[in-house]
């Protein structure tokens, strides 16, 4: 989904708004996973398996820059599903249960589903697994890890995907006018 660009209108640099900025104008390449059904649809999909994807389990709300950056880095060569398991409030238990699934037990957490040989461009017969086993979540390194799942060629996202998404889109906006609301209705 294509953002407009924003000028950075801040004097100097202060790097902590010079962050924020370039997140906030960082296009977004994932899919959110809320429900059994958008799993099914992201990542069990059979008219997707020529593709891998990374799921990433987060207690985050927001992405970062760097899973922006990645997300951007292998676009259509890889898909990018975010997984979010807040501390505290109300969770899923679908989502729950599918953390349960990959084995889940620390946060954040990144997993490689693998369907795709990308070496001999094939389908696999059996998927694989593969974790991120690093604690800090470093560009390099994650490209690194990643590269060798990655398609050679890519491939657009199926139209109910670019669907669902837009789908979430209109969620995640709705909820944070909720929130916003909300707020305001407190004060």
């Amino acid at each position: 989904m294509k953002k407009e660009l924003k000028s950075y209108t801040q004097g100097g640099i202060d790097t902590r708004l010079f962050k924020k900025w370039i997140s906030d104008n960082l296009s977004d390449f994932t899919s959110k996973i809320y429900t059994k059904k958008d799993y099914d649809l992201l990542i069990q999909n059979p008219k997707d398996k020529d593709i891998n994807k990374v799921i990433l389990f987060t207690k985050k709300e927001n992405l970062t820059p760097t899973v922006k950056a990645l997300a951007a880095e292998f676009r259509d060569r890889i898909r990018f599903t975010i997984v979010s398991i807040p501390e505290a409030g109300k969770v899923n238990p679908e989502l729950v249960t599918l953390q349960e699934e990959y084995e889940v037990t620390d946060l954040p957490k990144l997993i490689l589903e693998e369907t795709w040989d990308a070496e001999k461009e094939q389908i696999l017969e059996q998927y694989r697994i593969h974790e991120f086993k690093q604690k800090d979540f470093k560009l390099d390194k994650l490209i690194k890890f990643l590269k060798p799942f990655a398609r050679k060629t890519q491939k657009p996202e199926m139209p109910e995907i670019v669907e669902q998404k837009e789908q979430s889109s209109r969620k995640d906006t709705k909820l944070y006018s909720n929130i916003n609301s909300y707020k305001e209705f407190e004060s």
